[in-house]
């Protein structure tokens, strides 16, 4: 099928219930806020006269850390699967892994994605079933186990004018929460906590928010609550977008405006990006 990418006022007045969506639409998204969405994504929209979603985790700049799941994803791209999962053997107790996580978590978590036994089984462990409360030192073992420097914020992510950038050139830029946790690991008072700041960080940053919308970390229903769902609400979030692999409806735009559904580009003819990780 060939789709036609809307224009930003197209897609609003379509989420807004003022238009209806048809089979060919499309809109582009871009999570994690990260450095090559300025210097790669940026101009080749521009050149095209295109216009794109972009959702930005607040903790790189309120913190000035590099999140988890980023330092994850460099650890098994530079290490593969296979020697972060031993490495993980060692250092991993079992009092670090809640049993609820795993009965939450064992049956949902990447299966839409080809991963790796390795990859999965260390993804499993770091993303979701490791506590939050020792993720970081466990991360931070891994690094010196395996001779990594620590990573630098300013070497992965947007800077704040970039995404000052952003706003200028027409793109829309959303709320990736704080630190891109699986919220529904979270308490509600947790996860108020991190929609709030996130949203008032890209608040004070771009002098205001008129359309504020939302990006599930992770994704998937098991990833976040219905508290959630309800607190998006509260806070005046238009929408929001999930990673269920399925269209926009009118009927999704009606009943699940904050977890609308989104294809993977490795779903599309010449849009695979999976890389092996070992």
């Amino acid at each position: 099928m060939n789709y036609q990418i809307l224009d930003r006022e197209a897609f609003l007045n379509t989420v807004r219930g003022d238009r209806l969506p048809r089979e060919d639409d499309l809109v582009l998204t871009f999570d994690d806020g990260l450095a090559d969405h300025h210097e790669h994504v940026l101009p080749e929209l521009a050149d095209r006269g295109l216009w794109g979603l972009f959702y930005v985790p607040a903790g790189p700049y309120l913190d000035d850390v590099v999140l988890d799941v980023h330092r994850t994803h460099a650890l098994l791209g530079a290490h593969g699967g296979a020697a972060i999962s031993e490495a993980l053997t060692d250092i991993v107790t079992e009092s670090m892994i809640p049993e609820e996580h795993r009965e939450q978590f064992e049956s949902v978590v990447y299966e839409s994605q080809d991963n790796q036994t390795a990859v999965e089984r260390a993804k499993r462990i770091l993303n979701y079933y490791i506590d939050d409360g020792v993720r970081s030192d466990v991360l931070d073992a891994l690094e010196v186990r395996l001779f990594d420097d620590p990573l630098q914020p300013e070497d992965i992510y947007l800077s704040e004018s970039e995404i000052e950038n952003l706003v200028d050139a027409g793109m829309h830029v959303g709320s990736h929460s704080v630190t891109h946790t699986v919220m529904s690991k979270l308490s509600p008072d947790d996860q108020q906590w991190e929609l709030t700041k996130s949203f008032d960080f890209l608040s004070d940053l771009l002098g205001g928010l008129p359309i504020r919308s939302y990006c599930h970390p992770y994704g998937g229903a098991h990833s976040y609550t219905d508290e959630t769902i309800t607190l998006l609400e509260n806070t005046g979030c238009l929408f929001g977008f999930d990673v269920d692999s399925r269209p926009i409806t009118a009927s999704v735009l009606q009943n699940e405006r904050h977890r609308l559904p989104r294809y993977d580009c490795n779903e599309f003819r010449y849009g695979d990006a999976t890389v092996s990780l070992g």
